[in-house]
């Protein structure tokens, strides 16, 4: 059983290292210190940018980006799964279709 939190949905593989975090980040952060580098260098802030959000956000909440109620008494992961099965049975999917 994967951990919901696990610290590889934030680091993609073992090669890709916290300096290399440090990296992308110190490089997203260069970005904002001159404006006409800001122009010239938009598309790399903006793909940092929503790179270092999705690691973020896939460390926090796991693979699933949406959010599900949750019953009293039930895990995060649980709401996930019960709320992952109702929508596929709402879309009518059914296994080997993804």
């Amino acid at each position: 059983m994967s951990n919901i939190h696990d610290t590889q949905s934030v680091i993609d593989s073992p090669a890709q290292s916290t300096n290399e975090m440090k990296s992308m980040v110190n490089q997203y952060l260069d970005l904002h210190d001159d404006e006409l580098e800001i122009k010239n260098q938009y598309e790399t802030l903006v793909n940092n940018y929503y790179d270092l959000a999705t690691k973020f956000y896939e460390f926090g909440w796991g693979r699933s980006f949406h959010f599900a109620p949750s019953k009293r008494g039930e895990s995060f992961k649980d709401s996930l799964l019960r709320h992952q099965r109702f929508l596929g049975d709402k879309l009518s999917l059914s296994p080997g279709l993804m």
